[in-house]
């Protein structure tokens, strides 16, 4: 408990320093927002940096949910993040008067093989980003929908949804 507690403090102060959008994430973001495509974002990182991190590059608005760990009693490979964040997503397309959106039309995006794994848990499509932090070797053997470099080579594929 005390080295998560310093390093929950350490990555706190510190988590912002070198952080940077990928390119094209913002242009993504936009697109998902003019198709009224609900994103959100499920990590394992504390709520806390993960708030402040989609703060610091003014994106946290763009999604309808963010979960951390603290909002779950397991973490991914678990889908109950996602699940969560489904369901918030559900109840704003109701609030909306928008259908709901099954599990199957998810599309669960990350860049480690438990990204992939809790999408797949969570019965949603799942796309791989080799260009992240996760080890590729196991990103790829968790067998993801589709593989792509980048997040904004989604922008291609959501707009041909038959891709997935």
């Amino acid at each position: 408990e005390e080295i998560y507690s310093w390093y929950v403090d350490y990555y706190r102060t510190h988590s912002v320093e070198k952080t940077e959008l990928y390119p094209g994430v913002k242009d993504l973001l936009e697109l998902l927002s003019i198709q009224k495509m609900p994103s959100a974002i499920v990590s394992n990182k504390p709520f806390e940096i993960t708030d402040a991190i989609l703060k610091r590059m003014n994106i946290s608005k763009e999604f309808v949910s963010i979960i951390g760990p603290e909002q779950t009693s397991h973490v991914k490979p678990d889908p109950e993040g996602l699940v969560l964040a489904m369901e918030q997503i559900n109840k704003r397309q109701q609030a909306m008067k928008r259908p709901i959106i099954p599990s199957e039309n998810f599309l669960m995006v990350g860049d480690s093989h438990t990204d992939i794994e809790a999408g797949k848990n969570a019965g949603t499509k799942t796309c791989a980003l080799t260009s992240g932090y996760g080890n590729q070797e196991k990103l790829l053997a968790s067998q993801p929908d589709v593989t792509l470099h980048m997040a904004c080579e989604l922008i291609v594929h959501l707009q041909h949804p038959s891709n997935f």
